[in-house]
């Protein structure tokens, strides 16, 4: 997820020719690396692990404080990574959570009413 956002926001925000350039090679504090040699010296399997563990440790339903707070935690990290610009968008999105006191279910019925199958 991290890696599909950052190329879109990417993809948004920079020209034809910067996009025609990508891939080839990144500038760090003034010295030009290939993008692969940047990526094999940069991006380690522990570091996945803790983003990944960090991420996960707790449920984040969409809409509810914890999201909220991951999204912002994602935001700070990204800030400091000197990306062009990192932003946050508040959206108000219609979601059904479930009613803990009235679950849902799924009936089917045969043509007198009993019930074949709850779900």
């Amino acid at each position: 997820a991290f890696g599909i956002g950052t190329l879109l926001g990417w993809s948004v925000y920079h020209s034809e020719e910067e996009k025609s350039q990508w891939g080839r090679s990144v500038n760090i504090n003034g010295e030009e690396q290939s993008t692969g040699d940047w990526m094999s010296d940069n991006i380690n399997a522990s570091n996945i692990k803790e983003n990944l563990r960090h991420l996960t440790i707790k449920p984040h339903i969409a809409g509810k404080q914890q999201n909220v707070k991951l999204a912002k935690d994602l935001y700070n990290q990204w800030s400091g990574y000197n990306f062009d610009r990192v932003e946050m968008y508040n959206y108000s999105v219609l979601l059904s959570y479930v009613n803990r006191s009235n679950f849902n279910v799924l009936k089917v019925q045969d043509t007198n009413g009993r019930d074949l199958f709850i779900a």
